[in-house]
């Protein structure tokens, strides 16, 4: 299996950044879509909307989430948009 040394961003400026989108998410409305994931990831996101005065909703945490990852990847994310090969 590779090995990978990866870098993490817990700066104070991530946080915010992944707190406003977040609220934007929520209070911006758009057109929500049904999606799968991992029963312990869910648990951890259920807990997260009640943390806070804002109480942000799942889907505008995991939006903001997604969103910021595309952000992070955007070349990564167009070169294999436009090669066709994931892995």
């Amino acid at each position: 299996m590779k090995s990978y040394a990866i870098v993490k961003d817990d700066s104070r400026d991530s946080w915010e950044l992944f707190l406003d989108m977040a609220k934007q998410y929520k209070d911006g409305g758009g057109k929500l879509a049904t999606i799968y994931i991992d029963g312990q990831l869910k648990n951890i996101l259920d807990r997260m909307k009640y943390v806070g005065p804002d109480k942000l909703t799942t889907s505008a945490i995991l939006s903001s989430i997604v969103a910021r990852f595309i952000y992070d990847h955007e070349d990564e994310i167009r070169k294999v948009l436009f090669s066709g090969d994931l892995l």
